[in-house]
């Protein structure tokens, strides 16, 4: 489907006074789909990008999962939902004794949906007595460092374990260290069928090549702002 409507597009700027260079750009574009879609490129790509720290045996203070989108119905999405269920579990590991979920805003036509309530839930289902923090509203994952630092700073936590999806790890953990943490990072599990970083479908290995593409971009902008570690000076 994705190569027919590149073929259909190629088509119709060929026609265009742009026709020559506009042509060579889509042919490049569709050598990359299809390299990327029969090949295991992609697996190899993201495989090699995410970063998967083991927990220290000395333990954490506290493990910070991160969100995602929210659903209409005020349901957090699977992605959300993967960091939370791994970072109950290492709590309740006794890995750390503190359980940090970040806090987001949707709006729908009722009205705005925040993220806590349906974290809640979740949270008293697997762990009613868990130590649970939420911090105030973020809107980026700047945003959830900056937050978890201001709601853990008072209780002493420095050494946390940050929950992110497979591809989000590295930018994600790099951002929390930013800000003065010592982390562990910890790929969620990833049940979205669509999003599996090993899969051999042709759909599934484009939409990991283009979360990586997502990530090195937001990877550069943060960077721009100085948002991430800078590397070691020789």
């Amino acid at each position: 489907m994705g190569i027919s409507c590149i073929a259909a597009a190629g088509g119709a700027v060929g026609l265009s006074r742009f026709g020559s260079a506009a042509l060579v750009t889509l042919g490049i574009v569709t050598a990359v789909v299809l390299i990327v879609s029969i090949t295991p490129l992609s697996e190899a790509i993201a495989s090699g990008w995410v970063r998967n720290d083991r927990v220290p045996q000395t333990g954490l203070d506290a493990v910070v999962a991160l969100s995602a989108s929210l659903n209409p119905d005020s349901t957090i999405s699977g992605e959300a939902l993967d960091h939370l269920l791994l970072a109950a579990e290492v709590v309740r590991a006794d890995d750390a004794p503190i359980l940090v979920s970040t806090t987001t805003i949707d709006r729908y036509p009722p009205g705005p949906i925040v993220s806590t309530i349906d974290q809640e839930r979740i949270v008293q289902l697997i762990g009613p007595k868990i130590r649970w923090l939420r911090t105030s509203v973020t809107t980026s994952t700047h945003d959830e460092a900056l937050a978890s630092l201001k709601l853990l700073k008072p209780t002493g936590a420095q050494r946390i374990a940050v929950v992110a999806s497979p591809v989000h790890t590295r930018r994600a953990c790099a951002t929390f260290e930013a800000v003065g943490f010592t982390v562990t990072c910890i790929a969620s599990r990833n049940r979205d069928p669509n999003e599996q970083i090993l899969s051999q479908r042709p759909r599934d290995r484009i939409a990991i090549f283009g979360a990586w593409l997502y990530e090195l971009a937001a990877t550069a902008k943060y960077q721009m702002h100085e948002w991430l570690p800078r590397p070691p000076t020789r």
